[in-house]
């Protein structure tokens, strides 16, 4: 982070003003004017939403997390991150989720907060941060909303004092520490994946809820011998795989699974510090058994998150950028690279995205407040179906982001698991009972 003159219209002292990290370097090259990379986490809350103490908790956490209350500025060189002033981000959801943030003016950050009913929600610009940064956001978001209320609770599980200075390891890039200046570049091509292509629908986003109890998928699991990730990634693909019979694809259908490096690296940055594997499964005749793409999808799940696999996929991404030749290009230049190579390594060669957030944990004394947490993936321009996943306590929350409003694969998803003994709550913007037959 460095320090700029602010301009004379503003009455603070110094513009805070960041690098964007390195996997973020994509998002401004591939945005379009009607479409950017926004997902969204949400915490469900055991009573309605008060909007105006929401609205002083969002104020109150910008001098701590200065990385969120950013605008994206385009150099000749490069875009940064330059700090705005502008906390009205608390809106009414009245609109399907994950529209498009404004990006590149005014002077509000490119995320907002959304609430209905006993539900905050923070929609965010892909710029700023991954889902782990989100998250740490939001819970902080509602711990200062509740503290504002009257509770009380420790400053634990990634809750902070909103008072405190920022550290410096919050806002670092954490690819950078991984870089390996000796490591042989790669070839990165796959082939192209099966694409999912049902009719789209214009100003649309068809959302559904499945919550799953996590002791009955632990003791399915736990008999199988393989990992929660492991079992829903395995049973999205045979998803796919029954949506696509009697026909069956000669390409993969392939799931693009992002891993969290936090976790592997003991980083503590909010900023992006994501990477993605893909798990592709060539069902390629009409009678492949659950069974079979499991054992498939551990394998492959196994070698793709390995932690020096991760760290020389980091690794490359920073070299990449490192390059001289991408470093004295302008902008313009940087886009059209990053664009190609979104063509080449992006959309076509994955089926959808699979997002297991895992575990969220709060603070002692914050939980009695809060019933479940939530996490949806907008749509790519390629990927018209996503999911995601979060734990907490009992509840497992698949979600299901589709901008169409076909639910053939979301229901043979869930049937599959109902038929394994799981329970399912449904929740979902469509007619529940309609969705519910087939279970």
């Amino acid at each position: 982070m460095i320090l700029i003159p602010a301009p004379q219209n503003n009455t603070h002292k110094d513009l805070k003003i960041f690098d964007l990290d390195i996997p973020s370097n994509i998002y401004p090259a591939i945005k379009t004017k009607k479409w950017n990379q926004v997902f969204r986490v949400s915490a469900v809350l055991k009573q309605d939403v008060q909007p105006q103490v929401l609205a002083r908790a969002v104020s109150d956490l910008k001098e701590r997390f200065p990385t969120f209350y950013v605008q994206l500025k385009v150099g000749f060189f490069r875009y940064s991150l330059v700090e705005v002033f502008d906390t009205d981000v608390v809106i009414p959801e009245n609109d399907y989720p994950c529209l498009p943030v404004v990006v590149g003016s005014g002077q509000k950050p490119m995320f907002r907060v959304l609430y209905i009913k006993n539900r905050v929600s923070l929609e965010v610009f892909h710029v700023l941060t991954d889902g782990g940064g989100a998250l740490c956001f939001l819970k902080n978001i509602v711990a200062r909303y509740l503290e504002l209320l009257g509770c009380r609770f420790d400053k634990t599980d990634g809750v902070v004092d909103y008072t405190e200075e920022p550290k410096d390891y919050e806002t670092e890039d954490a690819f950078k520490s991984l870089y390996q200046k000796e490591l042989k570049r790669e070839a990165r091509k796959e082939p192209a994946a099966y694409r999912y292509r049902p009719a789209y629908k214009e100003n649309y986003l068809n959302v559904i809820h499945g919550l799953l109890r996590v002791d009955e998928l632990k003791q399915l699991t736990k008999a199988k011998g393989v990992t929660i990730t492991e079992y829903l990634t395995a049973a999205y693909i045979y998803a796919f795989y029954l949506d696509m019979l009697p026909r069956i694809s000669k390409k993969e259908i392939r799931i693009s699974v992002p891993c969290e490096l936090r976790r592997l690296f003991d980083f503590k940055t909010v900023r992006n510090c994501s990477l993605y594997t893909n798990i592709g499964v060539h069902a390629d005749r009409p009678d492949y058994t659950f069974d079979e793409i499991l054992a498939e999808t551990v394998a492959k799940l196994k070698e793709g998150l390995n932690k020096e696999t991760l760290r020389r996929i980091a690794s490359m991404n920073t070299k990449d950028t490192n390059l001289l030749a991408f470093r004295l290009s302008p902008v313009f230049m940087k886009n059209f690279y990053l664009k190609v190579g979104f063509a080449l390594f992006g959309p076509r060669i994955m089926t959808t995205n699979f997002s297991n957030f895992g575990i969220v944990t709060v603070p002692k004394g914050m939980e009695e407040h809060i019933d479940h947490f939530e996490f949806m993936l907008g749509s790519t321009p390629n990927s018209m179906l996503n999911c995601g996943t979060v734990t907490f306590g009992n509840i497992i929350n698949v979600t299901f982001a589709c901008v169409s409003e076909a639910v053939n694969v979301q229901r043979h998803f869930f049937k599959f698991l109902s038929e394994q003994g799981i329970h399912i709550r449904i929740q979902s913007n469509i007619q529940t009972e309609t969705f519910m037959e087939a279970l």
